[in-house]
């Protein structure tokens, strides 16, 4: 019975190893080795099977970064190109399960050439010790990156989320030149939260670039599969904004220039010269109310108090509010504080003042002629001593 059931596994296997190579066969993606010769279709007969493919010459990803750390952008711009060729495997479904930097060769020694070797793993799914599929005493997923769902009890060992984790474990390894090991360690941590390896993370240059760095992390060393990145586009995706945060940074890494380009920017801007000239004319007429404000208490004596609040501009509609007045020492109940607003409607601007809920327009003039004259304070001056003389009637002036 056991040897049936070991003849039927044996048979299972080959058949998949035929199926998986004839896949490999189809693919032309200059990241993988291109199958020149097998004698799979002799699956079903008892023979040793193998194939053959194109030789790509070292150095491998795992000697290269033995002698150098790769710069941020070099290590994301070479696990882009290893995530296409992933991605490239899954639309075939060839599933590699055994990415590692021993497993990509840069061709030409050009670390925008990596080419992905050794798809043994792809087609069989048990022996996963077998020193004929991968390195001594290595397990399924090899110990790059030890992943739960390639454990001998699980049933999830041919899910291509797992290689797009090995991608994330790629990028780690490029920039600390750590084995990412596991997701999570004894203390709960993952990779790029142990100390070894965020003393060497947090060197890279600028604030920006790390926040990027540990989202793609946070989410790549999820032990749940399902709380991974999903797929190679949505990893990639992530990836690519470490260049956005590069373009940003050099946007900005001479202020000087920022500044003046800023500048000229406005300059420019008919629309800012509009605002500029009506900002300066409703500053204006504010600074005016606030001189004969002062003027009038003055001359009220100084038993009176002057009140302000309620201040606002606002460019967008060309108007400001400001609420100016007065107030006795010793009738504090009954304060002169009405509502002063200056908008430009048309070509005209106006000043009106509103208390006790009536409305008076206190002047009304052209904004191209407009310039403050001795008959705009006089107007402005009016109003105060005519509102606060009207308000101020009623109170009994014999105590």
């Amino acid at each position: 019975m056991l040897k049936t059931l070991n003849q039927q596994r044996d048979a299972e296997r080959r058949g998949r190893m035929h199926r998986e190579v004839t896949n490999l066969e189809t693919l032309e993606h200059e990241g993988i080795p291109k199958v020149l010769d097998s004698n799979t279709d002799q699956f079903n007969n008892d023979v040793e099977l193998y194939f053959v493919s194109t030789l790509v010459p070292d150095p491998t990803l795992a000697v290269a970064v033995e002698s150098d750390l790769c710069e941020l952008e070099t290590a994301a711009r070479t696990t882009m190109r290893i995530i296409d060729i992933v991605e490239y495997c899954h639309q075939a479904d060839v599933i590699h399960r055994d990415i590692k930097p021993d497993n990509i060769v840069l061709k030409d020694a050009n670390f925008d050439t990596p080419v992905l070797v050794d798809f043994g793993l792809s087609f069989n799914e048990e022996d996963a010790e077998a020193e004929t599929l991968t390195g001594p005493q290595q397990e399924l997923g090899n110990r790059f990156l030890w992943l739960p769902e390639l454990r001998v009890e699980e049933s999830r060992k041919r899910d291509p989320r797992s290689d797009v984790a090995a991608c994330c474990g790629i990028l780690f390894f490029m920039l600390t030149g750590m084995n990412p090991t596991s997701p999570s360690d004894e203390n709960g941590r993952k990779p790029h939260q142990r100390s070894s390896a965020k003393a060497i993370l947090d060197r890279i240059e600028f604030a920006e670039k790390r926040a990027v760095l540990n989202a793609i992390f946070d989410t790549g060393f999820e032990m749940q599969i399902d709380r991974r990145w999903q797929s190679a586009e949505s990893l990639r995706s992530q990836i690519e904004k470490i260049f956005d945060a590069s373009a940003k940074r050099q946007e900005s890494q001479d202020p000087e220039s920022t500044i003046r380009q800023i500048r000229n920017q406005l300059n420019s801007s008919g629309d800012y010269a509009t605002r500029r000239e009506v900002h300066t004319l409703l500053t204006d007429i504010d600074n005016y109310l606030n001189v004969v404000h002062s003027q009038v208490a003055a001359q009220l004596g100084s038993d009176f108090h002057t009140k302000q609040g309620g201040h606002s501009l606002d460019m967008t509609s060309a108007s400001f509010t400001n609420k100016l007045g007065f107030v006795h020492k010793y009738y504090p109940e009954t304060p002169f504080y009405p509502t002063f607003k200056a908008y430009i409607t048309g070509d005209e601007v106006v000043l009106t003042g509103q208390h006790a809920a009536e409305t008076t327009e206190i002047l009304r003039v052209p904004v191209s002629t407009f310039s403050i004259s001795n008959n705009i304070r006089r107007a402005i001056r009016q109003y105060f001593i005519s509102g606060a003389a009207e308000f101020f009637a009623d109170m009994d002036s014999g105590g």
